[in-house]
């Protein structure tokens, strides 16, 4: 098949039946499916499946655009597979499956209102018949047929039971043929019905329209809950009620958007000040949340506070009381290989499983981090089970093996190109295994740039199906994507990934090394302890030593003079004897 085939590929919308049976669902509405019946050839021209029918694999997305792929332009997605016979196949789109992380909804019709409601196209993708598996082009716009037309003039609205979902009729000018719209007594949506001018009926005595008595429209502002409102939206409980207002949404629930050339936007949240007004110190072009009502508190998903900002703008994250200026609560866990050297020898005591130790993070900082003052540590004995003093010898001959080692960062953006002198976590791992530990993160082992489209990222790399690789882009966002899809020149991601520059960061791992440098000054300590002790055993023999040569010197001086003394009494004895020789 391929890339565009404008005359191989022909395609008519069958709004009237479908293809297949389908079980009937008692509804006021039409169905939310429709189907959709095309032409398939080869590259040549010739029919697909000419001598027997066979089946492909085929996915089907709805654009607003015939040409653009960005993330705004795709509704929905989803995956059939569709049997074709001599080229022609039909299919009933909204009972296929979802396609990864794209949009899906068996109930099409919710994609058909809008302003661009007018713009819908069908591209289709036949998986296995060209490398890469490109899109067919062109897509196929999706038109009216002739008596659809007449829904646009909404005849049916006479009694209007059900107008709620007429929210695509662009302007009330076209009810004018709705004479007795008189009746629309669930019009409430009919807002977008700018120029209602025959809806005279729709007046309430709380406002221009008002459903349930509970929402109201007053001058260009609604209000819920309230019947006055002096702003384009109020939310309100009734004096004096502790009850919560919510807003739902399928989608993002709420809005703030600064009109261009504006030099304010604020959101407020809390209980206003004096006659609904908010004092305000924001900046120009800021934006604002504020809380008039003590701590302000984002929740999390399970009801907890994920974020708290107190009234003395202190900060906990996942701690709702904060105790300084931010506190952060919550761990994750670590984990590092290798036993424990204890009384001096090896024991599994502390192993946790798979043979890791298990530790727990708090913060992670990607970067470097700039502290003014000290980083204190609980050290409590209380704590702590004391085991004993270190074996300092051994910490010196521990400390003897580990390698300091010269190397510069493969991420150059993040670290510089300068040269580091640091220790490696593999090196220290087989010499001090408590001093590193293993977590997830990415690795740079591809680390080059590429142009990404339609959730495909042109480069080529030995990644595979599975992987889960970090992509971002200069000044975006850094996420990890699922591979789908690989070969030697290209790879697809699971999740949606904005068209553009990016970069392929690399790998994410489930072992990535880190060194826990307080370990390693303490070993550092305890060595140096060694040796000051050592260096003081040398002192001290070497006070003994000059003592007992002092002494030894004493005792010759000693043996000198004991001679000497020898010496003159010898000659003093010989003298007589010397006398008596001569007078003989």
């Amino acid at each position: 098949m391929r890339n565009t085939l404008p005359r191989a590929l022909v395609a008519a919308l069958l709004l009237t039946g479908g293809w297949r049976s389908v079980q009937a669902q008692t509804s006021t509405r039409p169905p939310g499916q429709f189907s959709l019946q095309a032409f398939l050839t080869d590259t040549n021209g010739i029919p697909l499946a000419t001598n027997a029918t066979q089946n492909y694999v085929a996915l089907f997305k709805l654009y607003n655009s015939a040409t653009a792929s960005q993330p705004a332009n795709l509704l929905w997605a989803e995956q059939q597979t569709i049997s074709v016979s001599a080229g022609y196949f039909t299919v009933l789109l909204g009972v296929g499956s979802a396609v990864g992380g794209l949009t899906h909804t068996n109930d099409l019709s919710g994609l058909f209102n809008g302003l661009d409601a007018s713009n819908r196209f069908v591209g289709i993708t036949i998986q296995g018949l060209t490398p890469g598996d490109p899109e067919i082009a062109p897509r196929i716009q999706l038109t009216s047929t002739a008596y659809s037309l007449l829904a646009a003039t909404a005849v049916n609205a006479v009694n209007a039971v059900n107008a709620t979902n007429a929210l695509a009729v662009p302007s009330a000018t076209y009810a004018t043929a709705a004479g007795t719209a008189t009746y629309a007594t669930n019009a409430g949506l009919a807002a977008t019905a700018g120029a209602a001018v025959y809806a005279t009926n729709l007046l309430t005595t709380n406002g221009l329209w008002g459903v349930n008595g509970s929402t109201f429209f007053t001058s260009g502002n609604v209000s819920v809950g309230t019947n006055t409102s002096s702003t384009t939206l109020t939310l309100s409980t009734a004096p004096g009620n502790s009850g919560t207002t919510r807003i739902y949404g399928a989608g993002p629930s709420f809005s703030l958007i600064r009109p261009l050339g504006a030099t304010n936007a604020q959101l407020n949240i809390g209980v206003a000040n004096v006659a609904g007004q908010f004092s305000s110190s924001a900046q120009p072009n800021d934006a604002v949340i504020r809380s008039t009502v003590g701590a302000l508190h984002l929740l999390a998903g399970s009801g907890n506070s994920a974020i708290t900002i107190q009234t003395n703008n202190w900060v906990g994250l996942g701690d709702a009381t904060p105790v300084a200026p931010l506190t952060c609560n919550g761990t994750v866990a670590g984990n590092y290989t290798g036993y424990e050297t204890m009384n001096g020898g090896t024991t599994p005591g502390h192993i946790g499983n798979g043979g890791y130790y298990t530790v727990s993070f708090t913060m992670q900082s990607i970067g470097n981090m700039l502290v003014g003052g000290e980083v204190d540590v609980l050290s409590d004995a209380r704590i702590k089970n004391i085991v004993g003093p270190t074996d300092n010898r051994e910490d010196l001959a521990t400390l003897l093996a580990l390698e300091v080692t010269d190397f510069t960062y493969k991420d150059v953006l993040l670290h510089g190109q300068g040269t580091s002198k640091k220790l490696i976590a593999q090196q220290v791992e087989s010499v001090y295994p408590r001093a590193v530990r293993r977590s997830a993160g990415a690795l740079p082992d591809i680390y080059k740039t590429a142009s990404a489209h339609d959730g495909w990222v042109e480069l080529p790399t030995d990644l595979r199906a599975g992987d889960r690789v970090q992509i971002g882009r200069a000044g975006g966002d850094t996420s990890v994507y699922t591979v789908i899809e690989a070969d030697e020149k290209h790879f697809q991601v699971r999740e949606q990934l904005a068209a553009g520059k990016v970069l392929v960061y690399g790998r994410e791992v489930a072992d990535l090394r880190t060194v826990d440098y307080e370990a390693i000054a303490m070993l550092n300590l305890s060595a140096t302890q060694d040796l000051v002790r050592r260096e003081a055993g040398v002192e001290a023999g070497m006070g003994r030593l000059q003592g007992g040569l002092k002494l030894a010197e004493r005792q010759g001086e000693l043996a000198d003079e004991q001679l000497a003394r020898l010496e003159a009494g010898l000659r003093e004895w010989s003298r007589p004897t010397e006398r008596a020789a001569v007078e003989h």
